[in-house]
């Protein structure tokens, strides 16, 4: 159940809009009403809150919170059960800013700089824990938060989140000896927490510490299996526990990253030392490893003390850019993008059942939508009210995303599996050629044909085919530096989308013939050629002021919903990414402008496993 928009919570906040929702629970942001302060308020999910053990596993993140003495850990304002409800919930401080993981995925691996500031913040966080017996036990990138300062002189304040399932040693030492301890995430988990009758100690978090600093220094995985393009969780866990952690990182390094190891690197200078501190972090032999964050802090900082380089640091989090400065970071991300779409060339993946191809589309933060003021971000003179106002999205997951809409031929291989009734144009010459985007595909007949591409593919680890959100698609077509077109700022031509083709002979083109016209991300015919269905329902941006993560309107289940892109017969002003368009879902099938292109969903990370 969530919680309605401007409602007031237990007497004490007032829901302001849903932040993020997970397997445990919902976050919203929430005015705390005798502050006015802004607050993430986090509840649990009613269905859950009856199971006594996932219970006290929420509340207990309050308890540990309070704590532990470090301004790295998210501070807890207020907990309590809702009278009304009988909903658990917390309220913490409002964090902006990013994961490490999204720093690694959005940038360049950190330099040693950097990770001696992360890396100090943190384990001043852990170690506290550790003096008090606590053991985080799902320590990993996505849980270590760069806040924005409160301080123009520091560039982010590391924030350790989620203790909520944490494990006091003394509490550790009376669980049942037949009770498997391996909670946590698999690419991060010691061999201890998948050991029957195993101790959990402060040297669990240790062997994840490693990790994540190898993770920091390369973008990359130590485990091979976390790095394919299609992880699978029961890969890594069987890699991890079986493979051999004496391989030292910076061999691990160079069979990831061929010139790692060459003279010149920038991590050249590291390795030997750093080898030798991230052996004891994972040695499987508990003896061999250090004892605690605190001492596996004071190893890494007399390798960094060792391996000097020129301060570095990130972009602050906190302030705004300028004018000249918004310049820059659009030339980067125009720079990155290039990188990005070259990268995806060679890390697509195809699905073997229908022959689709997907790119990888990171996470990260673009401006969504568009403005009609002049000298404003977004400014567009073709800008309509619908697509206003412009506002900030940050996308935490990446997304596989199909290279090309779905073809006739793609849709047919569904429609000859399941008997479902074609589409009204599938007889149609103009419209059903093999390579041509199919066409006149229901909102619903599009859902159907994901649920059958995951059916049929036998995806793992809860993974599915599904439409894009909205805000995925836009990502996916524009990028992170604002552009109008997928391709940039060149008004459209026929060799960069097909549009314009009015009268008896216009229709849909192949797909794929018009390479100039990529997305950033190497997405094609995402302007022009045919409409494209997304999962959001129809509605207005609202007057949105701050950034909203992984944005998703619901809607009623027959509310009409937004279609993206344009399509074969549009006027080129309608090819603009951030255009949108609606249909009924009751007349789509009449329609011979509109299909779909599907993405694949799950995050490249493994997720919690709770057996």
């Amino acid at each position: 159940m969530l919680l309605e928009l401007d409602t007031l919570f237990a007497d004490k906040y007032r829901i302001v809009r849903l932040l993020a929702e997970g397997g445990m629970g919902v976050v919203y942001v929430a005015e705390q009403i005798s502050t006015g302060r802004l607050r993430a308020l986090k509840t649990m999910h009613a269905h859950l809150a009856q199971d006594p053990r996932l219970r006290e596993r929420f509340e207990q993140e309050a308890r540990i919170g309070g704590r532990i003495r470090s301004k790295h850990v998210v501070e807890v304002i207020d907990a309590d059960i809702d009278a009304e409800t009988d909903m658990p919930w917390l309220a913490m401080e409002l964090l902006e800013g990013e994961t490490l993981d999204e720093r690694i995925e959005l940038g360049a691996p950190l330099s040693l700089d950097e990770l001696r500031s992360v890396f100090e913040q943190l384990c001043h966080a852990v170690g506290e824990a550790h003096k008090l017996g606590i053991v985080h036990r799902d320590l990993k990138p996505e849980n270590i938060f760069l806040a924005a300062p409160p301080q123009v002189d520091v560039t982010f304040v590391v924030k350790v989140l989620d203790f909520g399932i944490a494990k006091w040693v003394r509490d550790a030492s009376t669980t049942a000896k037949n009770s498997l301890k391996g909670v946590g995430s698999p690419g991060w988990m010691a061999p201890e927490q998948l050991s029957l009758g195993a101790d959990i100690t402060a040297r669990t978090d240790v062997w994840a510490l490693g990790l994540i600093a190898f993770r920091a220094l390369t973008r990359l995985y130590y485990w091979k299996s976390a790095n394919e393009p299609l992880w699978d969780n029961m890969a890594i866990l069987a890699e991890a526990a079986r493979a051999d952690t004496a391989t030292p990182a910076s061999v691990r390094a160079a069979e990831l990253i061929p010139d790692c190891g060459l003279p010149g690197h920038p991590l050249e200078r590291v390795w030997p030392l750093f080898d030798d501190w991230f052996k004891r972090c994972v040695s499987r032999d508990l003896s061999g490893r250090y004892a605690d964050a605190d001492e596996a802090w004071r190893g890494l900082r007399s390798v960094l003390e060792s391996s000097p380089e020129p301060p570095a640091q990130l972009p602050s989090t906190k302030d705004l850019p300028s004018a000249v400065a918004a310049e820059e970071a659009k030339a980067r991300a125009r720079n990155e993008a290039t990188r990005t779409a070259e990268g995806n060339r060679q890390a697509a993946w195809r699905e073997p059942l229908t022959g689709m191809s997907f790119v990888w589309v990171p996470p990260g933060q673009f401006l969504m939508g568009s403005s009609r003021e002049p000298n404003t971000p977004g400014f567009h003179a073709d800008a309509h009210h619908h697509e206003t106002p412009a506002h900030e999205i940050r996308l935490p997951h990446g997304v596989w995303t199909a290279e090309h809409p779905v073809t006739n031929a793609q849709y047919g291989a569904f429609l000859a599996e399941t008997g479902r009734a074609s589409p009204a144009f599938w007889q149609t010459p103009r419209f059903n050629g093999a390579e041509q985007p199919v066409v006149g595909v229901s909102f619903e007949g599009a859902l159907a044909f994901c649920a059958w591409l995951t059916e049929r593919a036998k995806l793992q680890n809860g993974r599915c085919f599904d439409l894009p959100t909205e805000a995925e698609w836009e990502h996916a077509a524009r990028g992170s530096d604002g552009r109008t077109y997928p391709w940039g700022e060149e008004s459209p031509t026929p060799e960069l989308a097909c549009f314009g083709q009015r009268g008896e002979g216009g229709a849909p083109a192949k797909v794929g013939g018009r390479p100039a016209g990529k997305s950033p991300f190497g997405c094609c015919d995402m302007a022009g050629n045919v409409w494209e269905w997304c999962l959001d329902a129809w509605g207005s941006y609202g007057n949105t002021m701050t950034t909203l993560v992984d944005p998703y309107r619901p809607g009623d289940p027959g509310a009409p919903r937004v279609i993206r892109g344009g399509a074969w017969f549009d006027d080129p002003w309608r090819l603009r990414c951030a255009f949108r368009g609606k249909e009924k879902l009751s007349l789509r099938e009449s329609i011979q402008i509109v299909g779909l292109r599907v993405v694949c969903r799950g995050s490249r990370q493994p997720w919690l496993v709770d057996p």
